[in-house]
């Protein structure tokens, strides 16, 4: 219908209805059966003509106008030959910009598909495409750093509530077609169009997880021992879940498939082989997204075969935890890290070997851990890093602790987890001494390997006290603690005492009192000039931003939070040695 033509009555008589607010008088007129057929010859140029009344502002402002325009192209699909309309739907489909348009235009495509049952495995392709642009084009929420209850302020973000009113409607779109080819038995004429389309809708399915999905707080914890309302983030996640659980009731094993799938388009992409063309790959966070909701979470799950290990499932999901730990959006790593801890539920204290399991998986792990105790901005998450950690270490047996408190001492460069495996190596100790005999890896000549390690300073007296005050504060404590809990040298550690007073006390005892003395010389030059002692051409960036000057006060302010840290070394230290030397006059 060109410009200069004048469309057909039935076409003037729509446009003037919607146009005027009388949607409710058009569908009586539109429905009569004499003007069907007319209707279904004029469907290929009214469509696009409906689709402009489906707008974010009209759905808003005149309602029932859209409503009365989406009726109408359902009904259009349901009289029109379906393969010829599903064409000029999906054309206007095509804009990724308005969700109206994309919502309104699901049910008349999901029509026109099930009425075409003979080309629906290529038509459904087809569709799937353009309408996962659109959820794929969805914006993501910014990163609020919520903690706790303050999470359930997530719905209430403009993306959030975009992408959960969008999604269930789109899932909607998808039952039909997860139903039809969901596991019980079919056609042994179809099975090749069967399981195209289970590739289509499996790929589908990890694409909404993947974005925006993932990107959503998609938990459903116990806050202050109250369980909330689900989040309409967590009913979407629940129903991917339930589609692909649909689709593929062995969890585990859809996963261990989709991951070998993967591999085999990587490797014929890098041949160049036509099968890399024909398929693309699954998305790589939607697949770890849903290991964490499988098992994590625990959704989707209640079909898995019981013939799966606790150790199994761990190292299924390892990989999974370790790729969201080091993501850089909190949410991602609270995923990781809920993934971690549900799978360690799984295991008794003690009850692992490094003979069950790769060391290098659980090094691997520690350092996405160590990562997301020093890196990450939100509270509440390093903490669970902190608490993860212990709970890693402690499904393991005497050796294998040893074996990851060492490599964590010599190959971490975080000084704040150093000084945390410290004090882990305390409890340790603590709990070798209330045994009989006690275990050989953290008394005798094992110890004092780990000793040599903590009773050392980088750079002797001249080391920065002030970066390595983690270290410094939890070898201190140790060593107290040693003194007092194994007078009667169970550990072997008064063997080496000698070792630690010559070199490591000394050199601390000198750092302290040159680095003290440093400090009382910057505070006593500030204090007599009142000027800044930070250079004007100076800047300090830290994270990519530029931070603000430091007046005269704050840097007092700083000089004295230094001098309070050496007064602390030095009282623990002191202390240490008072017990010592109480123990030298007792023997």
């Amino acid at each position: 219908m060109t410009d200069q033509q004048q469309p057909p009555e039935i076409v003037s008589v729509i446009l003037t209805h919607l146009k005027e607010d009388r949607p409710e008088e058009l569908l009586p007129i539109v429905k009569q059966e004499e003007r069907k057929q007319e209707l279904a010859l004029l469907a290929w140029d009214l469509v696009p003509l409906l689709c402009e009344f489906l707008t974010h502002d009209l759905q808003y402002s005149r309602r029932c106008v859209v409503t009365g325009a989406a009726e109408i192209l359902v009904y259009l699909a349901e009289i029109s030959n379906p393969k010829e309309l599903l064409l000029v739907l999906l054309e206007q489909a095509d804009t990724h910009q308005d969700d109206i348009k994309f919502r309104k235009l699901l049910k008349p495509v999901q029509i026109c598909l099930l009425r075409h049952p003979g080309k629906r495995t290529h038509c459904l392709a087809v569709a799937l495409e353009t309408f996962n642009a659109h959820i794929a084009a969805l914006p993501l929420p910014e990163e609020h750093q919520f903690e706790g209850r303050e999470k359930l302020l997530l719905d209430f973000d403009e993306c959030v509530s975009r992408a959960t009113l969008v999604i269930p409607e789109y899932l909607d779109f998808l039952q039909p077609f997860v139903e039809d080819v969901s596991w019980k038995e079919h056609d042994k004429n179809h099975r090749d169009a069967r399981r195209r389309m289970i590739t289509e809708l499996t790929s589908t399915l990890i694409g909404v997880l993947s974005r925006p999905l993932a990107f959503l707080d998609l938990a459903h914890d116990l806050v202050e021992n109250q369980k909330f309302a689900k989040s309409d983030s967590r009913v979407c996640a629940e129903a991917v879940m339930k589609m692909l659980a649909m689709i593929h009731p062995n969890l585990v094993s859809a996963f261990l498939n989709m991951l070998d799938e993967n591999e085999a388009l990587k490797k014929a992409a890098d041949r160049h082989d036509d099968m890399a063309n024909l398929q693309m790959p699954l998305h790589t966070l939607g697949l770890h997204v849903f290991v964490y909701l499988a098992f994590g979470e625990h959704i989707g799950n209640e079909s898995l075969p019981q013939i799966y290990t606790p150790l199994y499932l761990l190292q299924v999901c390892l990989p999974a935890a370790r790729h969201l730990l080091t993501a850089k959006e909190s949410l991602l790593v609270a995923k990781g890290l809920s993934l971690l801890r549900s799978r360690l539920q799984s295991f008794a204290p003690l009850s692992l070997s490094l003979k069950q399991i790769n060391k290098d998986d659980i090094t691997a792990t520690i350092d996405s851990l160590a990562c997301v105790m020093t890196s990450s901005k939100v509270k509440e998450v390093c903490q669970h890093g902190v608490k993860i950690l212990s709970e890693l270490l402690n499904v393991f047996d005497q050796p294998a602790r040893y074996t990851f408190l060492q490599y964590i001492m010599k190959t971490s460069s975080e000084i704040s987890l150093i000084g945390h495996s410290i004090s882990l190596l305390k409890n340790e100790i603590d709990e070798a001494l209330l045994t009989e005999p006690p275990p050989p890896c953290f008394i005798g000549p094992s110890l004092h390997t780990l000793l040599q390690t903590i009773f050392s300073l980088p750079r002797k007296e001249e080391t920065d006290l002030l970066e390595n005050s983690d270290i410094i504060m939890a070898a201190l404590n140790l060593l107290r603690y040693l003194v007092i809990r194994d007078p009667n040298n169970r550990t072997a550690f008064w063997d080496h005492l000698p070792e630690i007073e010559g070199s490591y006390l000394k050199q601390l005892r000198r750092g302290i009192n040159m680095s003290r003395a440093h400090y009382q010389l910057e505070m006593k030059q500030l204090s007599e000039s009142g000027k800044s002692l930070i250079p004007h051409d100076f800047e300090l960036c830290v994270g990519g931003k530029d931070m603000p000057r430091m007046g005269v006060a704050q840097q007092k302010n700083v000089i004295q939070s230094a001098l309070y840290a050496f007064d602390m070394m030095e009282s623990l230290m002191s202390r240490a040695a008072e017990l010592i030397q109480q123990r030298k006059n007792a023997a």
